[in-house]
């Protein structure tokens, strides 16, 4: 059977032209055998491009090491022109699937949802379904830290957001009281907020949003006076968000 080579993506440096064009300056394809997807591109420095993402392949091609199981994170570290400096495979047996970063000058912080057990890279134990799996690396992808959050059921991460030298991690929750959830579900699945200290992962504060039915979270906006869900789901008649909805709903979504 034939392979499909798929890319972990395709990376451009634009330039905004006179004529309101945008201009390709350079490219490359970088992945696997298997399916690779980029999820974040960041610059730390001059130096170069951490490009984090998920992927699916063994070691081949421009990939070092071999898939933990499922879909892993990948790390990718370029200098300006795209040369892999190093790369990095961080999963467990099951599926992890990378939500958000976050790089400062001595860290590489990422958010995961993962529904692996102590197998791996993953060293702390899974409360039950799928979690929230926090990382800590250095900036040569060595792992300094790791936290799972959530309860027997499943959570589903969302986003991971700095708020003054805290951190939020944003997600859905569908369990009940257990694990490190204190609060009990509203409805179908929650939109779970968790406050966290970046010098140990401990939680500060948590708060569970939701009305009688499902409410994912599809996104987090950055206000000058807090963090706002730009768009959500809403399936019952009358319920409150993020976006202080109010009205009843004209449909079903």
């Amino acid at each position: 059977m034939k392979r499909i080579y798929t890319l972990l993506g395709l990376f451009m440096l634009l330039s905004y032209a006179s004529t309101a064009q945008f201009t390709v300056v350079s490219q490359k394809k970088i992945g696997g055998s298997g399916n690779d997807y980029i999820g974040f591109t960041y610059t730390h420095d001059s130096t170069g491009y951490y490009l984090i993402g998920n992927s699916d392949s063994n070691a081949s091609f421009d990939k070092s090491e071999n898939s933990r199981g499922g879909t892993d994170m990948w790390i990718v570290k370029t200098d300006l022109n795209f040369n892999i400096q190093w790369d990095k495979t961080i999963g467990g047996d099951q599926y992890e699937t990378v939500f958000g970063a976050i790089i400062t000058d001595t860290a590489i912080y990422c958010l995961l949802n993962t529904y692996s057990n102590q197998t791996g890279e993953m060293t702390v134990s899974n409360n039950g379904g799928s979690d929230f799996w926090l990382l800590k690396l250095d900036l040569n992808g060595n792992i300094l830290m790791q936290k799972t959050f959530g309860g027997s059921g499943n959570e589903v991460s969302g986003r991971l957001v700095r708020k003054g030298n805290h951190f939020l991690l944003v997600g859905d929750s569908k369990s009940p009281i257990s694990g490190n959830k204190t609060i009990a579900p509203i409805g179908g699945s929650d939109l779970w907020l968790l406050e966290i200290d970046p010098s140990d992962f401990s939680i500060l504060t948590e708060k569970l949003i939701g009305s009688p039915l499902d409410n994912p979270c599809m996104g987090v906006i950055n206000t000058n006076d807090g963090y706002k869900r730009p768009t959500n789901f809403i399936k019952d008649k009358v319920t409150t968000t993020l976006l202080n909805k109010k009205e009843n709903n004209v449909g079903t979504n």
